[in-house]
């Protein structure tokens, strides 16, 4: 799923469930159409939902603050 997603996507079992219940019943009908649109309906409503919980802007400060650390740590093991 991505590091950013993988804990919104597990946390309760969200994933395992989502294929239990919504996904896997409708393919083993053989409704192969409907149950990847069960399955993108599903991730696109967690997308929505937890939005406001990856892409806020106190987490890409966060982010942001993290790569200028690694990358000054970087640029003084080159200079020594």
């Amino acid at each position: 799923i991505g590091k950013g997603l993988n804990a919104a996507f597990n946390r309760d079992k969200w994933l395992r469930r989502t294929l239990d219940e919504d996904i896997l019943p409708v393919l083993r009908e053989n409704l192969w159409g409907e149950g990847v649109l069960a399955g993108v309906q599903a991730v696109g409503a967690k997308l929505v939902e937890v939005d406001a919980e990856v892409s806020s802007p106190a987490r890409a400060r966060l982010a942001a603050s993290m790569c200028y650390g690694v990358s000054a740590l970087w640029l003084a093991a080159l200079a020594a």
